[in-house]
């Protein structure tokens, strides 16, 4: 369960937005918040932010403080940080230093007192965070966001133990919200080569191997069995009832796609997947995060294996 969220800020009504979420999870899960406003170094001590008015740490700190008080009884244990340097580093080195295990932000929001560009940034944290990260597409105009949507979180796995690692952070949201886990493999059709006798030297024919892909299918499905059963088990501490944890095979040529097609399908409000895994499926989910995070609104929760984070 979560102990403490950092949301990383720019002075932005879009990055704001991620507060109302962000707050609500610690709500429930009785964790602390932290502000951390980062802008990058410039040549003078005060700058100016888009409305052209002169911005000096102290006018930050208040900023920040304003913003505190809007969180009611999450206000006494939050925390307020300003910092100067690389937003993206800033941010890990954040989470790590203060024993943060959620980060929570804004997929886009743009200037305000940092010049930080959180769509950019939020790239660079997902790659280098040691700890899960909730993007959240932001509002129109910085609309607040409703407070924990997540009623039913998709799960994209391939087989690997590496994908697994966001099996946790999943499970711990969807405990929070009352959330139905639907986990999800999608796995491509096998080929197979038939040569054309009637075309000499012409390129082969590929055609699908029924009974391979079908073997394929068959695995895929128990092994998702077996994991809902995990996550549901007393035994493995899980605490989700097996009514809520879900699972579904996928035969599909693009994963992105058809992960993207499954939110529809299933209502998902959220989808889950570790950003490097490769297994059984041939699902790289390293290389269709991102597509994923273009191609729908829905919030991504995201995780870095601990095998592929930096070494520090």
């Amino acid at each position: 369960m979560f102990k403490r969220i950092v949301v990383p800020l720019d002075g932005s009504r879009l990055a704001e937005s991620a507060l109302t979420v962000a707050a609500d999870i610690a709500r429930r899960a009785r964790a602390r918040v932290d502000l951390l406003l980062v802008h990058e170094p410039g040549p003078f001590a005060e700058y100016e932010n888009r409305a052209g008015i002169a911005v000096t740490p102290s006018i930050e700190q208040r900023y920040l403080h304003g913003l505190v008080e809007g969180l009611g009884d999450l206000a006494a244990s939050a925390g307020i940080f300003v910092e100067t340097g690389q937003p993206v580093a800033k941010i890990g080195e954040h989470a790590r230093r203060h024993g943060c295990d959620l980060i929570v932000m804004t997929t886009h929001g743009r200037t305000g007192f940092s010049r930080a560009w959180i769509g950019s940034v939020a790239d660079g944290v997902v790659r280098e965070s040691s700890v899960p990260v909730l993007l959240l597409r932001a509002s129109e105009a910085g609309a607040p966001r409703p407070a924990m949507p997540f009623r039913r979180i998709l799960v994209a796995l391939d087989g690997s133990m590496l994908a697994e690692e966001i099996l946790e952070p999943a499970r711990s949201v969807a405990e929070l919200g009352d959330a139905e886990l639907i986990l999800t493999q999608v796995a491509q059709q096998v080929p197979i080569v038939v040569p054309d006798a009637m075309v000499p030297y012409a390129m082969p024919i590929m055609q699908v191997d029924d009974e391979a892909t079908d073997a394929l299918r068959q695995g895929a499905a128990r092994y998702l069995a077996s994991v809902a059963a995990k996550l549901s088990s007393d035994s493995a501490g899980g605490t989700l009832p097996a009514g809520r944890v879900k699972w579904k095979v996928v035969i599909d040529p693009n994963p992105a796609k058809a992960l993207t097609e499954m939110i529809g399908e299933v209502t998902a409000d959220a989808i889950a997947m570790t950003t490097h895994g490769r297994g059984a499926s041939r699902l790289f989910i390293g290389s269709i995060a991102d597509k994923v995070l273009r191609a729908t609104p829905v919030p991504l929760l995201l995780y870095r294996p601990k095998a592929h984070q930096p070494q520090r």
